[in-house]
């Protein structure tokens, strides 16, 4: 047997320890609900106590995550409350007062973002967030996506004919309040000015746990609800547990240009002051080919 080749798996490239490149560079990320993060102000680049301050930033430490365990959070507004955790994982929601909001960036804000994404020319990335909502009502604007690195923009607004201010980004979420608060994708391209919020009619039931993901492959991003592309009919929750099933809409193709650079975030803004939860309870990013999703670069 030629010394290439083992029982992993005749084509599947033998990373020293079992552990691939990304895990041991930081360029994958994995985090379920068990441990409780340590949540602290960055204040000049030294840990500090955490306050309550818009434009703050925070880091955030997640225990136990596989491979990159830093998430960077931006006080779009002043956030009294940090995330917070309980057994069923960390509260996103921040504050209880209607337009506070925040962001969230895994591996920072920053161009040397290990989970970052050089458009056309990186292998395919992708972020997938786990939610579990109280009254998914109360949040105007959810965006689980990817944008290009820059300056963390105040205000935002990623509602229709909203200005986000971001040059380029691509998210799935919600934008605007609605009975069964429907899920909508939201892009925007050389900063046009207003964001394209686009309907999957998908709709959200509170009590369900929902998954949400973002794939970027070369230029392309395509959309995920409970592991099915929008366009096709999601018929089961993120646990594998039968839903009532809901065709849902694909929407307009949208493409990043060739040699942005992109972080994973979310986005969060309250739509009523109201203390309901956003449980974040599992949070995925990383390469495509890190999940057996682009066995050709490998």
């Amino acid at each position: 047997m030629p010394p290439e080749v083992n029982d992993v798996g005749r084509y599947s490239r033998i990373y020293a320890n079992q552990l691939s490149e990304g895990i041991r560079k930081g360029k994958y990320m994995l985090w379920e609900r068990p441990a409780p993060p340590f949540i602290y102000a960055e204040v000049a680049g030294i840990p500090a106590l955490y306050t309550a301050g818009a434009a703050q930033l925070d880091g955030i430490i997640v225990p136990g995550a596989l491979g990159n365990n830093y998430i960077q959070m931006y006080q779009t507004t002043a956030q009294a409350l940090p995330p917070l955790w309980d057994a069923k994982g960390l509260n996103i929601a921040g504050d209880a007062v209607d337009n506070e909001s925040l962001e969230l960036v895994p591996g920072g804000n920053t161009v040397n973002n290990p989970l970052g994404y050089l458009s056309g020319t990186d292998p395919g990335v992708f972020i997938r967030l786990t939610l579990e909502s109280t009254d998914s009502s109360e949040i105007d604007q959810l965006v689980i996506g990817w944008r290009k690195q820059e300056a963390f923009a105040v205000p935002v607004s990623f509602l229709t004919t909203g200005d986000a201010l971001y040059t380029d980004f691509a998210g799935i979420g919600f934008s605007g309040t609605a009975v069964a608060n429907l899920v909508k994708t939201m892009t925007d391209l050389n900063n046009a000015g207003s964001t394209v919020v686009t309907s999957t009619a998908f709709g959200w039931a509170d009590t369900k746990i929902h998954q949400l993901e973002v794939r970027i492959k070369g230029r392309t991003v395509s959309y995920f609800i409970n592991g099915r592309r929008i366009g096709e009919t999601v018929r089961l929750d993120a646990l594998g547990v039968a839903i009532t099933a809901q065709p849902t809409v694909a929407g307009p193709t949208f493409r990043f240009d060739s040699g942005d650079f992109l972080v994973p975030f979310i986005f969060v803004r309250r739509g009523a002051t109201v203390a309901s939860a956003l449980y974040a309870r599992r949070l995925e990013v990383g390469q495509l080919l890190e999940v057996g999703l682009q066995p050709e670069n490998r």
